[in-house]
């Protein structure tokens, strides 16, 4: 790289342009254990997991300081009764909060919590029960950690469904059922579930009837129609998230033009820029991230590869149904293996040698699900470090458009949000720091003959 200077410096200035200041929250807490305020001297740490390949919601934790008489007295005792309530905004609007000027909060959300614990602690030191609330706050500070719950989908996982819907497609059915089943929540109005962000279905198919049986979850609801009659050919995944239920192809890196969101994401040396006070950038549907920090890649595909092949063989019971399935001799009928036995190739190998092995699970008439079962095995995974972020930009199935410099020329490929792991952190020390950062990880599916070896520092430097 001539002069140390990075080819994708122009999309480091079009992000500070828009603003050059770090990203500062303000996070409040409010506590309760049985009904009983809680005081809480500090937040002191938030992690957010967001796996969309395999779950439909967040897992949270969240690490606090408290006096040892709060947790003693009041947080353990109430232990099954835990309310915590977060509310977060940016910190230069803080003081307008909380001076009447302007009202609400960028995040207001209730969550049920469970302590985290070994043994019984107070059984353990139970002389500590004998000493008053406000002298054990005195003599010691006590490190908690919650797992959180959000009040929405805390209700959510509890819902069931089910019916006979006739003359209809997958996306209606999902649509109807998911739109119909939250309005029984019993929550406020800004709680409720908003809408549905659904990529248009693989299948178009216009059934007779679409069956969901009773007592189906609705959290099921996705995985059971791509399981029994097929919604994409290249996996399914659906997430709730800030009130949308995102359901896309988790594996379908092609449907960049037809996105309503879309990422791009530059990656630069850390050599070059150690530290950048704003990494992203939003533009009408479209955010700009700057990652100038670690990236992990996991060649997924090639031991997937290896152990069960770039393809499958499988038997259509759709040919069951058809009068070529099988054919008449003088004096017996035999079946027609030839036209039963479907084949689906996901790539061609380099050596021009196929593996396709027979499908484990038996007969079927769902290749959507057959395609989906092998499309992971078709790419791999590339996980970035984005600083100082906006979780709330990473949405559940974005295409990304990625970038790099390599020889002295920019590349690019395609990606799919698949995961975002995000850690909410003081912004600076002592018991005056009031601040917060969000340093994120957020994960892509991508292409496999990429050449993901050369996304490191010592490449991209030249």
């Amino acid at each position: 790289m001539n002069n140390m200077v990075s080819l994708l410096k122009p999309d480091v200035d079009v992000v500070i342009q828009g603003a050059d200041q770090i990203r500062l929250d303000r996070w409040n807490i409010k506590l309760t254990a049985a009904g009983k305020p809680v005081e809480v001297i500090k937040i002191l740490n938030i992690d957010v997991q967001e796996y969309y390949e395999n779950h439909y919601s967040e897992i949270r934790t969240i690490d606090i300081a408290m006096g040892l008489g709060q947790y003693t007295n009041i947080l353990y005792p109430g232990r099954e009764e835990i309310v915590v309530n977060l509310q977060c905004i940016e910190a230069m609007l803080a003081d307008l909060v909380d001076s009447g000027v302007i009202s609400g909060y960028r995040d207001d959300e209730f969550y049920t919590g469970v302590l985290e614990v070994t043994g019984n602690e107070v059984l353990e030191d139970s002389y500590r029960t004998l000493i008053d609330t406000s002298s054990l706050d005195i003599s010691s500070l006590k490190l908690v950690r919650l797992q959180l719950t959000n009040k929405t989908d805390e209700q959510i996982r509890l819902i069931q469904v089910g019916g006979s819907y006739r003359n209809t497609d997958i996306a209606t059915v999902l649509k109807t059922i998911i739109t119909n089943a939250v309005k029984s929540l019993d929550l406020e109005a800004n709680y409720i579930p908003k809408g549905i962000e659904l990529v248009e279905p693989d299948n178009t198919t216009l059934y007779d009837q679409i069956i969901i049986p009773d007592g189906t979850k609705l959290v099921d609801l996705p995985g059971y129609l791509q399981k029994h009659y097929g919604v994409y050919s290249n996996g399914l995944a659906h997430y709730l998230r800030n009130g949308i239920w995102h359901i896309f192809p988790t594996y379908d890196i092609t449907r960049g033009g037809s996105a309503e969101y879309s990422l791009q994401v530059s990656i630069v040396p850390r050599q070059l820029y150690p530290e950048l006070g704003r990494t992203y950038r939003k533009f009408g549907s479209s955010t700009l991230i700057i990652s100038n920090g670690e990236r992990h890649i996991l060649e997924n595909a090639i031991p997937k590869l290896a152990n069960e092949g770039n393809g499958v063989k499988f038997f259509n019971t759709n040919f069951l149904l058809q009068d070529n399935t099988v054919k008449e001799s003088p004096n017996k009928v035999v079946s027609n293996a030839a036209e039963q036995v479907n084949e689906y190739v996901a790539f061609e190998n380099s050596n021009g040698i196929n593996n396709l092995p027979v499908r484990e699970m038996g007969l079927t008439a769902n290749t959507y699900l057959v395609k989906s079962e092998i499309s992971m095995r078709t790419g791999s995974y590339i996980m970035l470090e984005w600083r100082y972020s906006d979780p709330d930009l990473a949405i559940p199935g974005a295409i990304a458009k990625i970038r790099y410099e390599d020889n002295g020329s920019i590349k690019e490929f395609e990606g799919v949000l698949v995961s975002a792991a995000h850690s909410i952190q003081l912004y600076g020390y002592g018991v005056t720091a009031m601040n917060y950062t969000t340093q994120s990880f957020i994960t892509f599916f991508v292409q496999r003959d990429l050449d993901l070896e050369r996304i490191n520092d010592e490449l991209l430097l030249g």
